[in-house]
């Protein structure tokens, strides 16, 4: 059952911009980005490649 109106429970969802974070969140944040790529150049996923057809975004 939803907690109330599901306009009420949606328009929660999108209340992203009540917080702040503090300083050394940031920090422990940012030091999360080793300037490494996760995954496979997007240039080398193609059909030649990977079998499967890749459809425009």
């Amino acid at each position: 059952m939803w907690p109330g109106p599901l306009f009420l429970f949606v328009a929660k969802n999108f209340d992203v911009f009540g917080f702040e974070l503090a300083r050394e969140q940031v920090a422990a944040i940012d030091a999360l980005d080793t300037e490494v790529r996760g995954g496979p150049n997007p240039d080398s996923i193609t059909l030649a490649n990977y079998g499967i057809a890749i459809p425009e975004a």
